[in-house]
């Protein structure tokens, strides 16, 4: 103790700073040290909880996996199946549309046919009367002149008649 004293420590305080401390270690092992163990060992709990879920949903998630690959196999089987139903179905449509198009094709050329023949008589008539127009008033201009007021009237008058007859 003397030893103690030396150093300039004083027995009996340092006496109570030690069963202050033990006092002191013994509410804070009560009040915080086994709370928080107690908190550490339910979140322990808790990740391994998480863990086995998550071990569940994996284990889920490779079985829906495998189901998704199997109705993606059949769903693209039925697609290649109905991808060929609807080529052949547009092969027979393309089919009937050229036949029908093919008639509808040589029908409006032989009904473009039928009216340029009809244009052209048309014009050939019309072309008929401009030539005799043209012809009555080239002779009734030489006429005038060479024959006289009276007889042209007579052979106007009845080369009329005859062109409005054509």
């Amino acid at each position: 103790m003397e030893a103690l004293s030396k150093l300039g420590i004083d027995f009996k305080v340092l006496l109570a700073q030690i069963v202050n401390f033990g006092i002191l270690l013994a509410i804070l092992t009560k009040l915080l040290y086994r709370p928080i163990l107690n908190m550490l060992e339910q979140r322990r709990k808790r990740i391994e909880d998480s863990l086995k879920k998550a071990d569940e949903i994996d284990k889920k998630a490779a079985s829906m996996e495998e189901e998704v690959g199997h109705k993606r196999a059949l769903a693209k089987k039925e697609a290649t199946e109905i991808i060929g139903d609807a080529k052949k179905t547009a092969e027979n449509d393309r089919e009937k549309i050229l036949v029908s198009a093919t008639a509808e094709s040589d029908r409006v050329k032989a009904a473009a046919r039928e009216q340029i023949e009809l244009e052209r008589k048309a014009m050939v008539e019309e072309t008929k009367k401009r030539v005799g127009k043209l012809a009555l008033l080239l002779v009734t201009r030489s006429l005038q002149q060479d024959m006289g007021e009276e007889f042209y009237e007579r052979n106007i008058n009845l080369a009329l008649k005859e062109v409005e007859a054509l």
